[in-house]
């Protein structure tokens, strides 16, 4: 009798939870537009829900390979580099229509791999050229941001500096430029030797001469990695660009 009642409370088994899932998904994709799917996806608001979606929309639909590449980001942040790997080699023929997004995630990818104990294995210099590279041909920092804060868990900062340093020197977006001073100057301060790296903002000083907050980041940094003179240099420097003296 008690098993009679236990089978009766069995609500549902994994298998149709799985295909209402499934289901669901196919749904969401006649009911929903591209673009709406695209905001559901970025809330992360269900991981699991959201990978079950994406693999489910890009099975069906391989030639549109901007659910793949969603389903390879979601991977790659959850850690899932294995399976990361395995859908991107199995839609490779897909992705590989667009040169520039293969050769993108392929790096993506590989960046994913890289730990503390096999980093001596990968050309961390070819890598961050890359991302130099598509940094400037999109015009975006979303790339960079990636690149940092894999090379801080391998404890690799001094490529971080290097990246950054080469960005403000060729980036043509003045707002870009201003945001990479920021990020290098969290990475500084991060680190034991702010005094000693922040000379190298020198190398970088004349391209914000005529950006007032940017200037002003620049002598409070000198000033906390106590270097007065430096801040003064800066200064003068800054009113002369602006012919005030």
């Amino acid at each position: 009798m008690e098993d009679v009642k236990n089978k009766e409370q069995k609500v549902i088994t994994f298998l149709e939870l799985f295909s209402i899932i499934t289901i669901f998904s196919f749904i969401f994709i006649i009911l929903f537009p591209e673009r709406r799917i695209f905001n559901y996806i970025s809330d992360n608001t269900n991981i699991k829900l959201t990978e079950i979606y994406l693999r489910n929309i890009s099975e069906r639909y391989p030639d549109n390979i901007k659910f793949t590449l969603s389903l390879i980001d979601l991977l790659i942040k959850e850690k899932q580099t294995d399976e990361a790997v395995s859908v991107f080699e199995r839609n490779e023929k897909f992705i590989l229509k667009d040169i520039f997004l293969y050769k993108t995630y392929k790096i993506k990818i590989l960046l994913s791999t890289i730990t503390k104990e096999n980093k001596k294995n990968y050309n961390l210099e070819e890598i961050k050229d890359f991302y130099l590279y598509i940094t400037l041909k999109e015009e975006s920092l979303i790339y960079i941001d990636e690149f940092i804060v894999k090379m801080i868990e391998i404890d690799e900062f001094e490529i971080i500096k290097n990246l950054l340093i080469e960005t403000i020197k060729k980036t043509q977006v003045k707002e870009n430029r201003k945001n990479t001073l920021l990020k290098y100057i969290e990475i500084i301060k991060m680190e034991k030797e702010f005094k000693k790296d922040v000379v190298k903002l020198r190398e970088i000083e004349k391209y914000f001469y005529d950006d007032f907050f940017s200037a002003n980041l620049i002598i409070k940094t000198y000033l906390e990695a106590g270097r007065p003179d430096m801040a003064r240099n800066f200064s003068i420097k800054t009113i002369e660009t602006k012919k005030l003296i």
